[in-house]
């Protein structure tokens, strides 16, 4: 998949749109989650997610990079926001994509700005 959520689904590659797993599939998760723990007092962590931007030089590479992107950061923002609404606590999986670590400076702006927008 290389498009998510109403609004991003490519007409160039349809095959590369979700056909399960959009914003309800999400919604109805962190339903449970509240629902299960998080309303009994015991706490959650969603450990390691992400969302994997692919890039132009990539194997596999979307026909529409715009709209992939556009996508990647309207899932992060939404499942982070979704953290926070639910009281879960988020830990986002960053492996040197977002954060160049030997310098200290950001690689992946929109990614930052993704998961800003997500915790607002």
């Amino acid at each position: 998949v290389f498009y998510w959520g109403s609004g991003n689904h490519s007409t160039l590659e349809p095959d590369r749109n979700p056909t399960y797993g959009e914003e309800d599939a999400i919604l109805e998760s962190f339903r449970k989650l509240k629902d299960k723990f998080v309303s009994k007092g015991i706490p959650v962590v969603l450990g390691e997610y992400a969302a994997m931007r692919r890039t132009v030089n990539g194997k596999h590479q979307p026909k529409d990079v715009e709209l992939h992107n556009k996508s990647v950061d309207y899932w992060t923002t939404f499942v982070t926001r979704q953290c926070k609404i639910n009281g879960v606590v988020p830990f986002y999986w960053e492996v040197g994509n977002v954060i160049d670590r030997k310098n200290n400076s950001i690689r992946d702006q929109a990614m930052v700005t993704a998961l800003k927008e997500g915790i607002k």
